[in-house]
């Protein structure tokens, strides 16, 4: 899934971008860069050459050609990027739009140090600030999240409160294990929408809660609740705990091996639906719920 950085010149989508992605263990995409080695000259000289509109059609065409991952990759877009409504869309196509806010001294700060890359060296830095603020202030307020970046807010402060918010609204996936990985999803509030990700991606019917005692005590009632609000058939096994659970727990398979489900494991490794209201759109499903042995 994609992050994309949106937000004024020079408010620090640069900087911010690789602390990003080095919390959430993603790849890093910077979108001006991308855009030049394909024209084989600065974005300075495309736009002083051949115009603004068609530096827009560049950036238009390179998030045309980015396609799907279930792979984190953080996107550092050009101050312009989101001008376009089709471009605006497209990104939430892909993934989240997740905006940093200034004020007008900061966006002018930030113009200031970078003018040697920017095109029209006439106008001053406060006059270009203040003229991207008014003009593309409806285009910047079309975010999934704003966070400001003002005051004290260091470039690792904002790293850290987007991946927390990421995390926690969105949920992350990450694959333990070698050969045969299995998937643990991470998400503030998760158990109790387990039901909800499991009716999304299709399941139905009898589904087996497996765990140990102690999880069980803290976890399982609510665990079991949200499958049951979702129109599941819960049943809560028990195994001990420690290595005597491993041989019971390839018997629960065996014996949850006959319950049908509407998918099969090919199926239920697809993406999830990418509609704005879902409560996890974009991690891929699992095979089993957080607490089960039975798939």
């Amino acid at each position: 899934m994609y992050l994309f950085l949106v937000g004024p010149p020079g408010i620090g989508k640069t900087t911010v971008a690789p602390l990003l992605a080095r919390r959430l263990g993603a790849g890093v995409i910077e979108m001006d860069r991308a855009i030049e080695r394909r024209a084989r000259k600065s974005n300075k000289d495309t736009i002083e050459q051949d115009g603004m509109d068609s530096f827009r059609d560049l950036e238009s065409r390179f998030l045309a050609g980015l396609r799907p991952t279930p792979a984190w990759t953080v996107v550092d877009t050009g101050g312009g990027a989101p001008i376009r409504e089709d471009n605006r869309r497209r990104m939430r196509e892909l993934g989240l739009i997740i905006g940093l806010r200034g004020s007008l001294e900061r966006v002018t700060a930030g113009i200031a140090a970078t003018m040697a890359k920017r095109p029209n060296q006439s106008v001053e830095p406060a006059e270009r600030a203040r003229a991207v603020l008014r003009e593309r202030r409806a285009a910047y307020a079309d975010a999934d999240v704003t966070f400001d970046v003002d005051r004290d807010a260091t470039a690792e402060h904002s790293a850290h409160a987007i991946a927390a918010w990421v995390i926690a609204a969105r949920g992350v996936r990450i694959d333990v294990g070698g050969e045969r990985p299995y998937p643990v999803l991470v998400r503030a509030g998760l158990l109790d929408q387990v039901g909800t990700h499991l009716g999304d991606v299709g399941w139905s019917g009898r589904v087996a809660v497996v765990s140990e005692p102690v999880a069980a005590e803290r976890y399982e009632a609510r665990l079991v609740r949200s499958l049951e609000r979702a129109g599941l058939d819960p049943i809560a096994v028990r195994l001990p705990t420690g290595e005597s659970a491993v041989s019971a727990s390839r018997r629960s398979r065996r014996r949850c091996s006959g319950w049908s489900t509407p998918r099969s494991a090919a199926k239920r490794r697809s993406t999830f639906p990418r509609g704005r209201t879902s409560w996890a759109r974009s991690i891929r499903p699992t095979r089993s719920l957080p607490m089960s042995a039975c798939s």
